[in-house]
């Protein structure tokens, strides 16, 4: 135990922390403003006339569009202040409130890598990355630090572990060894691409691509995390992730790894970079952790969470992939492609029936998702029963799942304005098609 506290209280030269938190807040700053220009606040967040919220967070309220632009324009003024090191702990704490604030604001834009920046936000907001090339440390001279406690460097090291570890393990699927699925159906639709478009059509590929993807995840935190691996690892996460960004649309999540992964070097290893340095003033002495017991509590009960959330699926019966009753925050990246067709059965009062399609009032891209996730399925139903005074409300719900043929998602004969969201087993969803 002894050896384990003097490792983690050594110092080590912060100069990779550093680059972490300047690339960091590139891209922050870069996704914001490229959001907003792409007119997204408006589309996603305004547009709507319904929103699918996260179960547990219905409470939390949905600013004005007046409300929304200015709390938006403050989280990209707080994602300029992590780049710059201004106001470092309340820009880094600013932003991770805001960020995952608009993240709840809309199941249908859930993705992994949004999960895993508030995560990563979160975690940064304990460790002073304004120690030296910062706005903080050039007003305050006395703020300025080269080495830092070996534990701030192993928080973000382990978060990003267990994000690939656990999308390793989340492959263990038999669609994805056994049918190259949902690889082939994305790789097919690329076939017009040119020169690679062959290639990528051609069968052996979706499994090759399918298989290399499990060992990339599963290593590549271990091989970053030597030194006579890491020049490798590190080319294999920038081949790896270039490639995804240019095969599909899935935003700042490439970028966000092959930044993430410079906290895994040394300073010896980025010895060129050293010139970013302000110049040190006095003689440094040990790092003082303010509140221990407490900072430690916090890391200990964010990492057993994170090590033990991801495994609720097996809670619950049948495939996660189909009735997704803890797929979400669960490292379950790439792994579905299914397409659904939806519409419900309403009985009024006085024991009418009528036909409702979701179409009628939802964004297309809120529909895409919803058609095939039973939470969304269930959530607005409930919504039209509420506004038509429904007695009953029943789903005619049909889902291809990673290419197999259509089959009923929920049960035709449940009235869902009886069913229940939340930790117990979803009974009003059918059994996965073989």
């Amino acid at each position: 135990m002894t050896a384990i506290k003097a490792y983690l209280k050594q110092e080590r030269e912060v100069l990779p922390l550093l680059l972490f938190r300047i690339v960091l807040g590139l891209l922050f700053l870069w996704s914001g403003i490229r959001f907003w220009a792409k007119g997204w606040i408006e589309d996603f967040y305004l547009s709507p006339d319904y929103h699918f919220r996260f179960w547990g967070w219905d409470w939390l309220p949905l600013a004005s569009p007046q409300l929304c632009y200015f709390l938006y324009s403050l989280m990209l003024l707080a994602a300029l202040g992590v780049l710059l090191g201004a106001f470092y702990r309340w820009s880094m704490a600013l932003y991770f409130l805001l960020f995952t604030y608009f993240e709840l604001w809309e199941k249908c834009l859930y993705l992994n890598h949004y999960y895993f920046v508030s995560l990563l936000a979160f975690l940064l907001c304990f460790v002073p990355l304004h120690c030296n090339t910062s706005v903080d440390a050039f007003f305050r001279p006395s703020l300025r630090r080269r080495h830092l406690p070996n534990y701030y460097f192993l928080l973000p090291k382990f978060l990003i572990a267990i994000l690939y570890i656990y999308a390793a393990l989340a492959k263990l699927e038999p669609d994805w060894w056994f049918r190259a699925q949902p690889l082939s159906i994305w790789l097919s639709a690329r076939s017009s691409y040119p020169i690679l478009g062959p290639i990528l059509a051609w069968g052996p590929t979706a499994f090759l691509m399918s298989w290399a993807g499990f060992f990339y995840d599963l290593l590549v935190p271990f091989g970053l995390s030597f030194r006579k691996t890491r020049p490798w690892a590190y080319l294999f996460v920038i081949l790896f992730h270039a490639m995804t960004a240019m095969l599909f649309s899935i935003g700042l999540f490439p970028y966000v790894m092959m930044g993430a992964a410079l906290v895994f070097f040394s300073a010896e290893e980025l010895g060129r970079f050293r010139f970013i340095y302000l110049p040190q003033e006095h003689l440094e002495r040990p790092y003082r952790l303010y509140w221990p017991k407490l900072q430690t509590a916090i890391w200990v009960i964010f990492f057993s969470w994170q090590l033990l959330f991801p495994w609720r699926f097996l809670l619950y019966e049948g495939p996660v992939c189909w009735q997704e009753q803890g797929f979400r925050f669960s490292w379950r990246v790439m792994l579905v492609e299914k397409v659904g067709q939806l519409h419900y059965r309403l009985i009024d009062q006085n024991g009418r029936q009528k036909l409702l399609y979701p179409e009628d009032d939802l964004q297309p891209w809120q529909l895409q998702q919803m058609r095939f996730q039973p939470d969304m399925i269930l959530a607005y139903a409930k919504e039209l029963g509420r506004r038509h005074g429904a007695r009953a409300i029943y789903a005619e719900s049909w889902v291809s799942w990673n290419g197999r043929p259509s089959a009923r998602l929920i049960d035709p004969n449940y009235n869902l304005l009886e069913a229940e969201n939340g930790w117990k087993n979803w009974d009003w969803v059918l059994p996965a098609p073989e």
